[in-house]
């Protein structure tokens, strides 16, 4: 789905907020966000609970550390690894 923004510049600044408004709730519909999760050092399993399985998983953590997929993404669950135990926000890409 591709996103709406117009090309023209904007009049004030007040319609370019409206604009980056309207993206990001386009941005909403397509995104799920999983909140403050911890994720250990090994595989970590975190629930999306979606009624599909997502393609694409981008860990967000709120701490210095690497945070990657340990495996892929299953109906029910997606794995997480990271270098040292951090909380993190889980964006799921259908």
């Amino acid at each position: 789905m591709p996103l709406r923004y117009p090309k023209e510049p904007p009049r004030a600044l007040s319609e370019l907020a409206e604009r980056n408004l309207d993206l990001v709730r386009q941005l909403d519909a397509i995104f799920t966000v999983i909140y403050d999760q911890e994720i250990g050092t090994g595989i970590t399993a975190v629930a999306h609970g979606l009624s599909f399985t997502p393609k694409m998983v981008i860990p967000v953590p709120h701490c210095l550390a690497m945070v990657c997929e340990a495996q892929k993404p299953d109906s029910k669950n997606v794995y997480l690894r990271a270098s040292n135990l951090c909380v993190c926000n889980v964006w799921v890409i259908p």
